[in-house]
């Protein structure tokens, strides 16, 4: 009989130390299960595309006719056949109120006649919306591209490539339920190496503030 009180109390220790296991094990799952309504209120989505195109130009270089052709590329030859190849992918990541999107793009165009000019183009752009509850709200948006310059303005059949550059962004106080200040600004930068200005740049600047009712 005396050995019966140890060992049914051994077996007692037993039992509670398996039901503290148990609950240690269960406490990740009990956590991950508290966790997942926040997690769920995430959402990424991927969009990649493609795209395949072949089109005529009957005019490339925009010249004004056969001799500003001659002129310029040294034939006749207004006219061209382009094939471009794009590939692509957006983006858009939304958490709670806030959504950021990423835009990158790849072009090639390639030229039957003017080979010399078949050339490469990118595109890169975001773009952040942000709320803070129902009084603040605003975004902040960036683009910036690599393309072809018009033949307009550079006046010759060299291949010269415009990059862009714009940022850009807003934000608004809802200052009563009917009363609402907005301010914005804006920066847009363009290089374009001309012929009688390599270094050409163009700079442009704005703001804004608006009142609205």
């Amino acid at each position: 009989m005396r050995n019966k009180t140890p060992r049914s109390r051994f077996r007692g220790c037993l039992k509670r130390t398996d039901r503290s296991g148990a609950a240690l094990a269960l406490l990740p799952v009990s956590l991950a299960a508290m966790a997942w309504p926040l997690e769920s209120r995430a959402q990424l989505d991927l969009m990649p595309y493609t795209a395949l195109t072949y089109e005529h130009q009957s005019n490339l270089f925009e010249v004004s006719g056969r001799q500003e052709a001659i002129e310029q590329t040294g034939s006749e030859r207004q006219d061209d056949n382009v094939l471009t190849y794009l590939a692509g992918l957006r983006s858009r990541y939304q958490f709670g109120q806030q959504a950021l999107s990423l835009t990158a793009e790849g072009r090639r165009l390639e030229y039957d006649y003017f080979s010399n000019i078949d050339h490469n183009e990118h595109l890169l752009g975001g773009i952040f919306d942000f709320k803070l509850g129902s009084i603040v709200d605003g975004l902040v948006q960036y683009r910036q591209e690599r393309r072809v310059g018009n033949f307009a303005d550079i006046q010759a059949s060299e291949l010269r490539q415009q990059f862009d550059r714009n940022l850009s962004g807003r934000i608004g106080l809802a200052v009563t339920p009917k009363w609402r200040v907005e301010a914005g600004a804006r920066r847009y930068r363009s290089e374009l190496p001309l012929p009688e200005n390599p270094e050409f740049q163009l700079d442009e600047s704005a703001g804004q503030l608006a009142l609205q009712y």
